[in-house]
């Protein structure tokens, strides 16, 4: 297992047990992490700024889709590296939550998504990148960012995918890792509408492994 220091994922590493010891609640044994734009009660929500950090105050309460993940049984330990304040960048601003996961630091974490912050940096690390459906988790106790072009005009010069398009309606959508092709990972996304998430995940479940199967089979032939 990579270490923290190796994988840089992290900003802050605590420890915060879930709620109850039950070993039938079904997150029961697992840990994971959380980008540093959700609060957590005694810590200070960061934004990935230093600056920020320093003069601002500790969360007062937790959110709740943190909460909620700790009253599953799961473990959280720490926040991680999220670009200053979620601006765009190429990788995408949950990149330490992908990374804390790719290196094996936990076993799941949380991050937010407009237009691939969450699902991109999941394909570069090659592992599952998921997108709910707008509002089907509370945001709640984390900051609200929204994506405002100045004229239609602008939108529509903008060069943008189907995926980005489904990603500002709100659409749920999830990341594939198939694998790597000259050095570089590939991926697929699958967008299902608006409140599909039970079926789009259920979907991705059964065809996991006949999707890796082709994958690897593809990358021979290729190779």
């Amino acid at each position: 297992m990579a270490t923290t220091l190796e994988s840089g994922a992290f900003m802050e590493k605590f420890v915060l047990q879930p709620n109850s010891s039950s070993q039938q609640l079904p997150l029961s044994g697992l840990t994971f992490a959380v980008k540093e734009l959700f609060d957590v009660g005694g810590y200070v929500t960061g934004f990935g700024n230093p600056d920020w950090k320093r003069t601002h105050s500790a969360a007062v309460s937790t959110a709740p889709a943190v909460l909620s993940v700790l009253e599953g049984g799961a473990t959280c330990v720490g926040k991680t590296v999220m670009d200053e304040m979620a601006y765009r960048v190429p990788g995408g601003s949950s990149s330490g939550s992908a990374v804390a996961v790719g290196a094996g630091l936990v076993d799941f974490s949380l991050g937010t998504d407009m237009g691939g912050s969450v699902r991109v940096p999941a394909s570069y690390c090659g592992i599952l990148g998921f997108r709910p459906s707008h509002d089907a988790i509370s945001t709640s106790g984390v900051p609200e960012f929204r994506y405002c072009p100045a004229s239609l005009e602008v939108f529509r010069a903008r060069a943008f995918s189907l995926l980005w398009v489904a990603g500002v309606a709100g659409f749920c959508q999830v990341s594939i890792p198939l694998g790597m092709y000259n050095n570089l990972p590939v991926s697929i996304s699958l967008v299902a509408k608006h409140g599909s998430d039970g079926f789009l995940l259920n979907l991705v479940e059964n065809l996991y492994d006949t999707i890796q199967q082709e994958a690897g089979f593809a990358q021979r032939i290729t190779n």
